[in-house]
């Protein structure tokens, strides 16, 4: 203290800086459970550490019996271990439809039986409510629910069939309430339902399933205004395959990616899982975003503050303004050159949905037989609605089966479609566009003085120009980027950025 209070938080001030450019780095941590203190005790003799040794507590639930439903699957499998090497969890149910009979259980059973757990594999069917009362009763210490239990039918919408519905709702939905209302009366101090970004988000094909997470997203928060444990997981894609996701090729992993979701690993999906169960909120998204992707994909709203959006506004409009650019670039062309632009287009579109190379894309070879299914065609269908203008039906490609009889059919269109004209906007609404913008730009409360200063010389500039007499037929004296009553709004943007820097 004898440096005093100024120099000491001058001193803090420095050092939270070194911290933020990581030019210095926090002390490690290494953690052990207090029921594993002979352990920690014993490496702290060593004296070979760096930074802390802490002692933790177990988890109350912990303590007692942890039930997994589909406990047998990949996820479901992966808690189990991480509960009992993380949390030290002795007492594991895992629970599924197949119980014993699924492949590999007898293995996991080992494993977690040499890391010092009891557990028991069941076969139950969490959808049937007397099955999951049979199996509550049988866990009098039960402390503990993850619901990992999940099953997909994915189909558009149209194809969606009442049985394709109840069958993932039963798993997820009728599972997750018949737990809610079996173990609501018992000390559970954990009731972690497993959900996904779908339910959030919404994904293609996936109708049913995202309606099944929605559901268990509104448990968790029904539960927790009761009073109750709840914490709803919403899941992104997993980097390892399970049951749900092995039918997933390399084209559908292509096709996530482009639109920012990321494979999650395992160890981080853990590492995500424990987090969550930190975290004082009923519902929480885990995944792994690729910003850079996300950045040139079209966003759901939810992720529309995660990358940095353009400074202009975007026009009513964009499909009619994508539409009349190609329309221009058909402009004066033969039908025959027509008919290779448009095969191009087809082609170039199909190949970025089937991650492929454009060249890898016979024209004349049927879409079915290239790969494509009813969720790639509605890709197909969206792309190439952005790419002409035009209104086209999710059955596109079915109704015109190859590229070279797309592309016809997309030439007869064009045709007929009526001119596309972008209205200008009013000078007068610009301007007030723009001076609300200038506005919120010198309200904000970052400015440095001096440019604050050179930007109100401008717009003072801008001001004499526009009363100014009209300029002589004589060359300009003016430098160009001065010019401003020429200036278009782009322009004069432009000119604020050079003389303030980015």
């Amino acid at each position: 203290m004898e440096a005093g209070p100024q120099r000491i938080a001058q001193m803090l001030a420095e050092l939270v800086e070194l911290f933020k450019t990581e030019a210095l780095h926090r002390l490690p941590v290494k953690s052990w459970d207090v029921r594993h203190a002979r352990e920690a005790y014993r490496f702290l003799s060593q004296a070979r550490h760096v930074g802390k040794v802490v002692l933790t507590m177990p988890d109350a639930w912990a303590a007692g019996t942890v039930l997994i439903t589909g406990g047998t699957g990949m996820a479901g499998s992966a808690v189990a271990r991480h509960l009992v090497s993380r949390y030290g969890v002795r007492q594991v149910v895992l629970a599924s439809r197949a119980g014993e009979h699924t492949e590999s259980v007898a293995a996991l059973v080992d494993e977690l039986g040499s890391a010092g757990a009891r557990v028991q594999v069941v076969s139950c069917d969490v959808a049937d409510r007397d099955a999951v009362a049979g199996l509550v009763a049988s866990q009098p210490d039960l402390t503990a629910v993850f619901h990992a239990a999940g099953v997909l039918d994915d189909a558009v919408i149209t194809g969606l069939t009442p049985e394709r519905v109840d069958k993932v709702l039963r798993a997820k939905v009728d599972g997750a309430w018949n737990l809610h209302e079996l173990t609501r009366h018992l000390d559970v101090s954990a009731f972690v339902l497993f959900s996904s970004m779908a339910g959030i988000v919404g994904a293609p094909g996936q109708a049913n399933y995202a309606a099944a997470n929605a559901f268990l997203d509104g448990l968790a928060a029904y539960r927790r205004s009761r009073g109750l444990a709840a914490l709803s997981v919403a899941w992104g894609l997993w980097e390892q395959a399970s049951a749900m996701t092995e039918h997933l090729g390399e084209r559908d992993r292509v096709r996530m990616s482009r639109v920012g979701l990321a494979p999650l690993p395992t160890n981080q999906a853990m590492g995500f899982l424990d987090a969550a169960l930190l975290a004082d909120r009923p519902v929480v998204v885990a995944a792994r975003l690729d910003r850079a992707a996300l950045a040139g994909a079209e966003l759901p709203a939810l992720f529309s503050q995660l990358v940095a959006g353009p400074i202009r506004r975007i026009i009513d409009g964009a499909d009619e303004v994508s539409g009349s650019g190609l329309a221009s670039r058909l402009h004066g062309l033969t039908p025959e050159q027509r008919h290779r632009e448009l095969t191009e287009l087809v082609c170039s579109n199909a190949a970025i949905v089937l991650g492929h190379s454009g060249t890898e894309i016979d024209a004349h070879k049927a879409f079915q037989d290239l790969g494509f299914d009813s969720l790639t065609a509605v890709e197909l269908r969206n792309r190439l609605k952005t790419a002409t203008g035009l209104t086209l039906p999710p059955t596109l490609i079915f109704d015109y089966p190859t590229a070279a009889e797309l592309a016809e059919h997309l030439d007869i269109q064009l045709a007929n479609a009526p001119a596309v004209t972008v209205d200008q906007p009013n000078p007068s609404t610009r301007f007030n566009e723009v001076t609300r913008e200038l506005q919120a730009l010198l309200d904000q409360p970052n400015w440095n003085p001096d440019d604050k200063t050179r930007l109100i010389k401008r717009l003072q500039a801008i001001l004499t120009d526009c009363t100014a007499p009209p300029a002589s037929s004589g060359p300009s004296t003016t430098h160009d980027d001065e010019d401003i009553t020429t200036a278009t709004e782009s322009q004069l943007f432009a000119i604020l950025d050079d003389e303030l820097g980015p």
